[in-house]
Parts: structure tokens; C-alpha cells; sequence
């Protein structure tokens, strides 16, 4: 979407684009399928605090959308699973600072919850508005993807891939 300066959340009734700032772009990175002349864009627009960086991770939707709401589920909230995809998405495309910024904010937030448990989902409101991230309420926790994606996106902005068999670790570069 030119105007945008993104890709489209998703085509609507008759083709239309949906024309706003989401955390899928953020996986279309990680899916490989962003025109490398096109990331950078995607980038900014993820690591924007007015938009979708709230500082503890990656809202789904942008802060400035009209259905922005930091307390719904799909519409504002910051997932843990989510930002891990982003944060592989980001290192994929060699953005190496933003993925572990993004990595550093769910981290942090798991500080907050009780033995670093990470809930399903949290409310999108940024870190300059709370200095601890808001529980959502009825948010499952603890969550078992939400609990994996810790040493996931550690891995990832790492660089190491375990290799258990042989019993060796691989970096990437």
C-alpha cells in the first residue's frame, strides 16, 4: 500500500486493501516473502513507538489505528509468540539491533510475571505509560507457546542453533 508504506494488512470485501500498520507484516518477514527493497520499511514502521513498538514487544495492531485497543485480543495486545516470529523475521533480514530490541522488551516484560512465566498476551500499552506491563485479564497463563518463545528468540538473536545428537552447537552469522 503506497500510501502506507506497507504491506496491506489484508484484502477486504470487493479486494480492497486493509491499509494499517499490524504485527503480520512483521511475520511476513519472517516467512521471507518482503522485496528486500522493501524491509527497511517494514522495519521502521515495526520498531515505530507511535506505532507498533510499545517497548515491551510488538503490538498487533498499530496505536494509531482507528480500532486500536491495547485490552483486545487481536486489536492491540502485545503476544509473546508473535513477537518471537518478528524477532527471527527481523535477524533474517540482517536487522540485528531492532530484533534484539524487540527481544529485550518480552524479556523485560517476563520480569514482571511470576518466575518469568509469559502469559498468552499482554495489553499493548507502551512502556511510557507503565512501568510494568499491563496483565490482560483473562490472558492464559502460564502459556506453552508463550513459554517456549523465551529461548527461542534467544537463540535466534544468538545466532546459536543446538544440535543435540551430535552434541554441538552452530553459529550463524
Amino acid at each position: 500500500v503506497p500510501d502506507l508504506h506497507n504491506y496491506a494488512q489484508a484484502l477486504q470485501q470487493g479486494g480492497r486493501p486493509a491499509a494499517v500498520d499490524a504485527s503480520n507484516q512483521g511475520q511476513a518477514l519472517w516467512g521471507g516473502i518482503v522485496d528486500n527493497d522493501r524491509a527497511a520499511c517494514v522495519r521502521d514502521i515495526l520498531m515505530d513507538p507511535d506505532t507498533l513498538f510499545a517497548g515491551w514487544g510488538i503490538r498487533t495492531l498499530s496505536h494509531a489505528a482507528a480500532a486500536y485497543n491495547p485490552f483486545d485480543y487481536q486489536v492491540g495486545a502485545v503476544w509473546p509468540h508473535d513477537n518471537a516470529l518478528i524477532v527471527a523475521g527481523l535477524r533474517a533480514y540482517g536487522f540485528d539491533p531492532e530484533a534484539l530490541a524487540v527481544f529485550s522488551g518480552i524479556y523485560q516484560a517476563a520480569t514482571h510475571f511470576d518466575r518469568y512465566r509469559l502469559p498468552e498476551l499482554f495489553a499493548g500499552f507502551g512502556r511510557d505509560q507503565y512501568r510494568v506491563p499491563v496483565r490482560y485479564p483473562v490472558a492464559c497463563s502460564p502459556q506453552a507457546w508463550a513459554a517456549a518463545r523465551l529461548p527461542y528468540m534467544l537463540h535466534t538473536v544468538l545466532g546459536f542453533t543446538p544440535d543435540a545428537p551430535p552434541g554441538g552447537v552452530h553459529t550463524v552469522c
